[in-house]
């Protein structure tokens, strides 16, 4: 946000991003905090959890609905801020997202007592592990970066393998924030093959019996994004036994339809 121009001090000139629903949430919160007025355009996917919706509508965003896949919403999003003159803030694709993501690497090093053997991260466009992974590895680099996706939707993981970003078909998942395909020419990608050492890929099944542990054990609840890190943990239970393993939980934005689901 510091980055955007300013007409006059303190009020952005029109912004218009795209997000499944947390990069709105945190763009919200970060406006609140460095108290800036922005006439934002909001874009979501048709499929946006309702959740998520509900609290933008209720912090006074002004949402645009444009597709099923993220990918596509952000296009358009991008092409609206152009062909308006404006500036376009991608959840993923911009150099100052992923710095900013890479303070969570920080915090998460200096905060240990030692340096951790393992850290899951949730994958969706990239923007988060590409940062974290930055500083964790300049920092630790013996720690091994893991990026956890959906099977069904695991964009990411295949555009690494294949060495360029490929398209996915547009599936229905849990991890709705995580789902969809990747803009072509994201920064993202070549992060990902130099920083991240492998991806876990787990079932449906797996991250709904994730998310009910965490309530039943913890009394936590965690959006399906964030379950996909500890079914992933699960998943590699053997590996990680007697290990320092640290499982980012990136939000608990979950929709009644979803939570009645997993219950």
């Amino acid at each position: 946000l510091c980055s955007v121009p300013h007409s006059v001090p303190n009020i952005l000139i029109g912004v218009a991003l795209a997000s499944s629903g947390n990069h709105a949430l945190a763009f919200l919160y970060a406006l609140r905090q460095l108290q800036v007025d922005a006439p934002a355009d909001i874009f979501l996917p048709i499929n946006v959890s309702p959740a998520k919706k509900d609290r933008l509508l209720a912090q006074g965003a002004r949402i645009h609905h444009h597709g099923t896949d993220i990918m596509y919403t952000e296009m358009n999003a991008r092409q609206v801020a152009e062909a308006n003159g404006g500036h376009y803030i991608s959840p993923y694709n911009d150099i100052d997202i992923v710095a900013g993501n890479g303070t969570v690497g920080f915090e998460i090093v200096q905060q240990l007592s030692r340096k951790p053997d393992f850290v899951f991260v949730p994958v969706g466009g990239g923007g988060l592990i590409s940062g974290m992974a930055a500083v964790i590895k300049a920092l630790s680099p013996t720690t091994r970066v893991i990026g956890c996706q959906p099977s069904v939707s695991d964009c990411m993981n295949q555009s690494v393998q294949a060495g360029e970003i490929v398209k996915i078909p547009d599936r229905y998942s849990l991890s709705d924030a995580t789902v969809g395909g990747i803009e072509p020419g994201s920064i993202t990608l070549q992060y990902c093959m130099e920083l991240v050492d492998e991806f876990c890929c787990v079932e449906e099944e797996e991250i709904a019996w994730a998310m009910l542990q965490m309530l039943s054990r913890q009394s936590k609840l965690v959006e399906p994004a964030a379950a996909l890190t500890i079914a992933a943990f699960l998943r590699m239970k053997e590996r990680v036994v007697g290990k320092c393993s640290v499982l980012l939980m990136c939000g608990g934005n979950v929709s009644m339809e979803a939570l009645k689901s997993i219950v």
